[in-house]
Protein backbone atom coordinates (compact mmCIF):
# COMPACT_ATOMS: atom_id res chain seq x y z
CA UNK A 1 0.00 0.00 0.00
CA UNK A 2 1.35 3.28 -1.01
CA UNK A 3 -1.22 5.60 1.20
CA UNK A 4 -3.81 6.17 -1.22
CA UNK A 5 -7.31 4.53 -2.50
CA UNK A 6 -6.43 3.18 -6.01
CA UNK A 7 -9.47 4.56 -8.53
CA UNK A 8 -9.83 4.09 -12.44
CA UNK A 9 -9.52 7.90 -12.50
CA UNK A 10 -6.73 9.57 -11.16
CA UNK A 11 -6.68 12.20 -8.60
CA UNK A 12 -5.11 15.55 -10.12
CA UNK A 13 -4.42 17.78 -7.06
CA UNK A 14 -5.91 21.00 -7.24
CA UNK A 15 -4.61 24.04 -5.63
CA UNK A 16 -7.24 25.88 -3.51
CA UNK A 17 -8.91 28.93 -4.60
CA UNK A 18 -8.69 31.11 -1.14
CA UNK A 19 -10.10 34.24 -2.76
CA UNK A 20 -12.32 36.52 -5.43
CA UNK A 21 -11.13 39.48 -7.07
CA UNK A 22 -13.73 41.73 -8.32
CA UNK A 23 -14.50 45.13 -9.86
CA UNK A 24 -18.46 45.30 -8.11
CA UNK A 25 -20.00 45.94 -4.82
CA UNK A 26 -23.23 46.22 -3.82
CA UNK A 27 -24.18 49.84 -2.54
CA UNK A 28 -26.04 51.12 0.00
CA UNK A 29 -29.19 50.04 -1.29
CA UNK A 30 -28.46 46.53 -2.16
CA UNK A 31 -27.70 47.24 -5.69
CA UNK A 32 -24.59 46.21 -7.86
CA UNK A 33 -21.94 48.89 -8.67
CA UNK A 34 -19.26 49.10 -10.63
CA UNK A 35 -15.72 50.12 -9.27
CA UNK A 36 -12.70 51.77 -11.13
CA UNK A 37 -10.22 49.45 -8.46
CA UNK A 38 -10.31 46.01 -7.43
CA UNK A 39 -11.69 44.74 -3.71
CA UNK A 40 -10.48 41.12 -2.53
CA UNK A 41 -13.25 38.85 -1.32
CA UNK A 42 -11.54 36.20 0.63
CA UNK A 43 -11.21 35.47 4.52
CA UNK A 44 -7.44 36.43 3.68
CA UNK A 45 -8.25 40.07 2.08
CA UNK A 46 -6.05 41.56 4.69
CA UNK A 47 -3.00 39.91 3.19
CA UNK A 48 -4.32 41.66 -0.25
CA UNK A 49 -4.95 45.04 1.46
CA UNK A 50 -1.29 45.09 3.14
CA UNK A 51 0.28 44.74 -0.08
CA UNK A 52 -2.24 46.91 -2.55
CA UNK A 53 -3.91 49.08 -0.37
CA UNK A 54 -7.58 49.62 -0.04
CA UNK A 55 -7.73 50.61 -4.20
CA UNK A 56 -5.49 49.19 -6.05
CA UNK A 57 -6.55 49.79 -9.83
CA UNK A 58 -3.55 47.89 -10.41
CA UNK A 59 -2.30 43.98 -9.06
CA UNK A 60 0.41 41.41 -10.25
CA UNK A 61 -0.30 38.23 -11.04
CA UNK A 62 1.06 34.70 -12.39
CA UNK A 63 -0.36 31.95 -13.54
CA UNK A 64 0.28 28.32 -12.27
CA UNK A 65 -0.78 26.29 -15.57
CA UNK A 66 -0.77 26.08 -19.20
CA UNK A 67 -4.25 24.56 -19.22
CA UNK A 68 -7.17 26.99 -20.25
CA UNK A 69 -9.60 24.70 -17.83
CA UNK A 70 -6.83 25.56 -15.21
CA UNK A 71 -6.32 29.08 -15.59
CA UNK A 72 -8.21 30.94 -18.12
CA UNK A 73 -11.50 29.21 -18.32
CA UNK A 74 -13.74 30.41 -20.90
CA UNK A 75 -17.25 28.88 -21.08
CA UNK A 76 -21.03 29.51 -21.58
CA UNK A 77 -23.28 29.41 -18.34
CA UNK A 78 -26.96 29.15 -17.50
CA UNK A 79 -28.19 30.04 -14.05
CA UNK A 80 -31.56 29.52 -12.77
CA UNK A 81 -33.78 32.07 -10.69
CA UNK A 82 -32.23 31.49 -7.60
CA UNK A 83 -28.87 31.94 -9.13
CA UNK A 84 -27.93 28.00 -9.29
CA UNK A 85 -25.53 26.52 -12.46
CA UNK A 86 -28.23 25.21 -14.30
CA UNK A 87 -25.90 24.12 -17.60
CA UNK A 88 -23.14 24.91 -18.76
CA UNK A 89 -21.39 24.23 -22.27
CA UNK A 90 -18.19 25.15 -24.85
CA UNK A 91 -20.29 25.79 -28.04
CA UNK A 92 -20.80 22.09 -29.28
CA UNK A 93 -21.35 20.37 -26.16
CA UNK A 94 -24.10 21.40 -23.69
CA UNK A 95 -24.60 19.93 -20.43
CA UNK A 96 -27.93 20.69 -17.85
CA UNK A 97 -28.28 19.83 -14.25
CA UNK A 98 -30.30 16.76 -13.84
CA UNK A 99 -31.79 16.13 -9.77
CA UNK A 100 -32.79 12.70 -10.37
CA UNK A 101 -28.87 11.93 -11.23
CA UNK A 102 -27.21 15.05 -9.14
CA UNK A 103 -24.66 15.52 -12.11
CA UNK A 104 -24.66 17.45 -15.47
CA UNK A 105 -25.52 15.45 -18.52
CA UNK A 106 -24.36 15.70 -21.82
CA UNK A 107 -28.02 17.13 -23.68
CA UNK A 108 -28.01 16.51 -27.22
CA UNK A 109 -31.48 18.57 -27.18
CA UNK A 110 -30.84 21.75 -28.87
CA UNK A 111 -34.32 23.28 -28.29
CA UNK A 112 -34.54 22.16 -24.59
CA UNK A 113 -30.44 23.31 -24.20
CA UNK A 114 -32.00 26.97 -25.37
CA UNK A 115 -35.42 26.85 -23.55
CA UNK A 116 -33.11 26.27 -20.15
CA UNK A 117 -32.80 29.62 -19.64
CA UNK A 118 -30.85 32.87 -20.14
CA UNK A 119 -26.82 31.52 -21.47
CA UNK A 120 -23.89 34.25 -20.52
CA UNK A 121 -20.28 33.72 -21.82
CA UNK A 122 -18.20 33.73 -18.84
CA UNK A 123 -14.24 33.90 -18.90
CA UNK A 124 -12.36 33.12 -15.06
CA UNK A 125 -8.61 33.04 -14.58
CA UNK A 126 -6.96 31.76 -11.48
CA UNK A 127 -4.02 33.03 -10.38
CA UNK A 128 -0.81 33.38 -8.00
CA UNK A 129 -0.39 36.78 -6.47
CA UNK A 130 3.07 36.67 -5.84
CA UNK A 131 2.86 40.21 -3.48
CA UNK A 132 0.80 38.11 -1.00
CA UNK A 133 3.73 35.73 1.22
CA UNK A 134 2.90 33.29 3.86
CA UNK A 135 -0.74 31.80 2.54
CA UNK A 136 -0.58 29.04 -0.77
CA UNK A 137 -3.56 29.57 -2.89
CA UNK A 138 -5.09 30.96 -5.84
CA UNK A 139 -7.39 34.24 -6.10
CA UNK A 140 -9.94 34.47 -9.14
CA UNK A 141 -11.37 36.76 -11.06
CA UNK A 142 -14.33 36.28 -13.54
CA UNK A 143 -15.86 39.01 -15.79
CA UNK A 144 -19.28 37.89 -18.59
CA UNK A 145 -17.36 41.70 -20.53
CA UNK A 146 -17.59 39.86 -23.81
CA UNK A 147 -16.85 42.82 -25.92
CA UNK A 148 -14.13 44.02 -23.43
CA UNK A 149 -12.66 42.47 -20.20
CA UNK A 150 -13.56 38.65 -21.79
CA UNK A 151 -11.63 39.23 -25.01
CA UNK A 152 -8.79 41.51 -23.96
CA UNK A 153 -7.46 38.80 -20.91
CA UNK A 154 -8.72 35.75 -22.94
CA UNK A 155 -6.89 37.34 -26.06
CA UNK A 156 -3.49 38.18 -24.33
CA UNK A 157 -3.11 34.86 -22.40
CA UNK A 158 -3.52 32.83 -25.65
CA UNK A 159 -1.03 35.25 -26.99
CA UNK A 160 1.53 35.16 -24.45
CA UNK A 161 0.80 30.79 -23.98
CA UNK A 162 1.98 31.57 -28.10
CA UNK A 163 4.82 33.34 -28.45
CA UNK A 164 6.58 32.23 -25.19
CA UNK A 165 4.56 28.87 -24.95
CA UNK A 166 4.01 28.85 -21.29
CA UNK A 167 2.33 31.54 -19.18
CA UNK A 168 3.87 29.95 -16.23
CA UNK A 169 5.45 32.22 -14.26
CA UNK A 170 5.31 35.07 -16.29
CA UNK A 171 4.50 38.24 -14.39
CA UNK A 172 1.37 39.94 -15.73
CA UNK A 173 -0.33 43.21 -14.43
CA UNK A 174 -4.09 42.97 -13.76
CA UNK A 175 -5.66 46.63 -14.24
CA UNK A 176 -8.67 47.86 -13.99
CA UNK A 177 -10.40 51.31 -15.45
CA UNK A 178 -13.35 52.82 -15.79
CA UNK A 179 -14.71 53.71 -19.14
CA UNK A 180 -17.30 55.54 -20.96
CA UNK A 181 -19.55 54.02 -23.20
CA UNK A 182 -19.02 54.66 -26.92
CA UNK A 183 -23.09 54.08 -27.79
CA UNK A 184 -24.36 57.61 -29.02
CA UNK A 185 -25.94 59.85 -26.36
CA UNK A 186 -25.10 57.47 -23.35
CA UNK A 187 -23.07 58.59 -20.33
CA UNK A 188 -22.60 54.85 -18.72
CA UNK A 189 -19.50 53.48 -17.30
CA UNK A 190 -18.42 50.48 -16.58
CA UNK A 191 -15.35 48.70 -16.12
CA UNK A 192 -12.29 47.34 -18.51
CA UNK A 193 -9.94 45.01 -16.94
CA UNK A 194 -6.56 44.13 -18.84
CA UNK A 195 -3.80 41.31 -18.97
CA UNK A 196 -0.58 43.03 -19.70
CA UNK A 197 2.45 40.87 -19.66
CA UNK A 198 5.69 41.58 -17.79
CA UNK A 199 8.24 40.85 -20.26
CA UNK A 200 9.05 41.82 -23.81
CA UNK A 201 8.10 39.82 -27.27
CA UNK A 202 12.06 39.05 -27.65
CA UNK A 203 12.03 37.78 -23.78
CA UNK A 204 9.27 35.34 -24.95
CA UNK A 205 11.55 34.54 -27.55
CA UNK A 206 14.05 33.74 -25.20
CA UNK A 207 11.76 31.54 -23.19
CA UNK A 208 10.38 29.61 -25.84
CA UNK A 209 13.55 28.69 -26.78
CA UNK A 210 14.35 26.94 -23.37
CA UNK A 211 11.41 25.22 -22.94
CA UNK A 212 11.80 23.84 -26.40
CA UNK A 213 15.66 22.91 -25.56
CA UNK A 214 14.03 20.40 -23.03
CA UNK A 215 14.41 22.62 -19.74
CA UNK A 216 11.61 23.34 -17.31
CA UNK A 217 10.31 26.97 -16.79
CA UNK A 218 9.26 25.94 -13.42
CA UNK A 219 12.50 25.94 -12.12
CA UNK A 220 12.93 29.28 -12.30
CA UNK A 221 10.63 31.03 -10.06
CA UNK A 222 8.95 34.23 -11.23
CA UNK A 223 10.42 35.70 -14.29
CA UNK A 224 11.93 38.52 -14.83
CA UNK A 225 14.67 40.59 -17.25
CA UNK A 226 18.06 39.17 -15.42
CA UNK A 227 16.65 35.81 -15.01
CA UNK A 228 15.64 36.07 -18.43
CA UNK A 229 19.04 37.18 -19.81
CA UNK A 230 20.74 33.79 -18.04
CA UNK A 231 18.14 32.12 -20.03
CA UNK A 232 20.52 33.08 -22.85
Amino acid sequence: MNGRIKRQEQSNPKIPIIGKIKVGMKNERGLPTSLDYFRCESKYSSYFHKAYGDTPNKIEVCFFSDDWSDSCNERYECRDKDGRLAGKGDGKNWYLYDSNEDKYILCHDKEKVKKSGKWDIILTINFIIPKIPGVFGLFSFSTKGKKSSLKNIRDTFDKVLEMAGTVINVPFDLTVDKVVSQKPGSKFKFPVVNLIPNVSSESMELIHKYIESGKSIKKIGLINEQKIKLLE
